[in-house]
């Protein structure tokens, strides 16, 4: 137990349970049902026997009416216990959604929080408000939602939601045998069960896989007797082979790659205005003086991190400089997020402002791994 695991997460629940029900406002009333006062009830984390003897002590200034909140136990709930041993991985991390780790979560431990709610008032018209205040909305029971540990690096959109489910009772006390000097007080007591988390230490991440290259292996057998085709000479010139008792061996490889880069594979250009839709931009010769859309055609664009615009004239000011671990690094003019759109996995589509000047570009898309550019998918650069 030389890791230490402690990330406030009972702090942090108990903490969201007094932030559900401390808002409560009571009225006080005249004869007629009509409210002539308005008090704020406060909530404290104190024992009600603590709580009281402080009322008792007059230099506390605590006032009622008030509530008290303590934790009676905690006991790990055998019912939400799953994944013990491997816990669960999530491949990106909250600062950067294109990180090259995955954040490790180990298995957690599920455990219910019993809390006590007391509620202390001097009238029994105050003790009722404030029973209706949370009996009216637990019903039986409540959701809080909190986030799971910093250090873990998750999205904040990611959220834990945490059952608070009442037990469905209230005790009352009433005060007896109270001397004249002693405040008279009134105690309704509730019992309720957070169902929390408990969160190991933080693993070491694991490094994400963004290149896989797997060879195939197809072999034939060949007749030395026979007579070679050309289409034989051909695979044997560009194979492994071996002869063996009258037969020649031949083992064919082929190498497929996958890679976590972009890859562009057909360019689309629609100019605004005439009528004329899309149309493939299929060599390096069209203008694209006018202002339109580029709709570019891929693998991967559902990771895009950026898409930058290249020229050898001074089309874009503003140049960026990026560098990849993978990838030869780059300058080009960063095009606003607001001016593309990924629509699929397949396709983007690119609003470009209007292009002036003379030169050539062609247009960039990367991801945390590496990028693509138009110039390899249509062979050359756009000419303006």
């Amino acid at each position: 137990m030389k890791s230490r695991a402690f990330s406030w997460e009972i702090h942090d629940l108990v903490g969201q349970f007094i932030a559900a029900f401390d808002d409560v406002v009571i009225g006080r009333f005249n004869r007629s049902r009509e409210e002539k006062d308005r008090i704020e009830v406060a909530y404290v984390y104190q024992p009600k026997a603590r709580v009281l003897h402080d009322i008792e002590n007059r230099a506390q200034n605590l006032k009622l009416p008030i509530a008290s909140v303590v934790i009676e136990s905690v006991s790990r709930n055998n019912n939400r216990a799953f994944n013990k041993i491997e816990g669960f991985t999530y491949p990106s991390r909250r600062e950067d959604r294109f990180a090259k780790n995955t954040a490790k979560i180990p298995p957690v431990v599920p455990v219910d929080i019993r809390v006590k709610l007391s509620l202390l008032a001097t009238y029994q018209t105050d003790i009722d408000q404030l029973i209706s205040n949370f009996a009216a909305y637990a019903n039986p029971y409540i959701i809080i939602s909190w986030k799971v540990p910093e250090e873990f690096g998750l999205p904040a959109s990611m959220p834990l939601n945490s059952k608070v489910e009442w037990d469905g009772n209230i005790s009352l006390g009433y005060p007896v045998d109270i001397n004249h000097s002693a405040r008279s007080v009134i105690t309704a007591d509730a019992t309720f069960t957070i169902e929390g988390w408990l969160f190991k230490d933080i693993v070491d991440p694991i490094k994400n896989i963004f290149f896989i290259d797997a060879n195939f292996y197809n072999t034939r057998i060949l007749s030395a007797g026979n007579f070679i085709t050309y289409d034989d000479y051909a695979t044997l010139s560009g194979a492994d082979y071996s002869y063996s008792e009258g037969q020649i061996k031949v083992t064919e490889v082929d190498t497929v790659s996958i890679s976590g880069s972009p890859t562009i594979t057909n360019v689309f250009f629609a100019p605004s205005g005439s009528g004329r839709g899309s149309f493939p931009l299929i060599d390096t010769n069209y203008n694209i003086a006018n202002p339109g859309n580029i709709v570019i055609y891929g693998k991967r664009f559902n990771h895009t991190r950026n898409v930058y615009v290249s020229s050898s004239s001074a089309i874009y000011n503003n140049l960026t400089a990026v560098r990849f671990t993978y990838f030869p690094s780059l300058t080009a003019a960063l095009i606003p997020n607001n001016s593309y759109r990924v629509i699929t996995e397949n396709i983007m589509e690119i609003t470009l402002p209007p292009l002036t000047g003379s030169g050539k570009f062609n247009i960039i898309i990367d991801t945390i791994v590496g990028w693509d550019t138009t110039y390899s998918a249509m062979s050359g650069n756009f000419i303006l």
